[in-house]
């Protein structure tokens, strides 16, 4: 399957002028500043729908929030550390508004989360089926 997805990787083309490329889908989870100030330092947040903070991206103390964290909705399970909460459709990813495109800027230079793409491959009924999917923190 690798293979098949290497073999026909889209060629993007950008406009020179473009300043936001695809990302690591876990920037939404991984973000947090810790400038050492409660008053600035900023994370985001998994909330569930009564507005309880489930998981932060931090590198302390409370559960930490990661893609591998979130589980399917489809999967039946409760979201670690909440053996009774189960993702529902009004729980969301919390994210700092107003730093948003900074905090794009500063991850996308990290090469764990800049210029990444997502990609499947299926075979079935005698042919291959390829999706390939982009992840935008900060698209304006």
């Amino acid at each position: 399957m690798d293979m098949m997805l290497r073999r026909y990787t889209p060629q993007l083309r950008f406009d020179s002028q473009e300043l936001y490329y695809a990302d690591a889908a876990s920037m939404a989870t991984d973000n947090f500043v810790d400038t050492g100030n409660r008053k600035t330092s900023y994370s985001n947040s998994l909330i569930a729908g009564d507005n309880t903070t489930l998981a932060k991206a931090t590198n302390t103390g409370t559960t930490k929030l990661s893609l591998s964290y979130l589980p399917s909705r489809l999967s039946g399970l409760a979201y670690p550390g909440w053996p009774t909460r189960f993702p529902q459709d009004v729980d969301h990813l919390q994210e700092n508004n107003s730093t948003v495109q900074t905090d794009a800027q500063r991850m996308d230079a990290a090469a764990q989360y800049g210029n990444h793409i997502y990609g499947h491959a299926q075979y079935d009924g005698g042919h291959w089926w390829l999706a390939y999917w982009f992840y935008y923190y900060y698209n304006p």
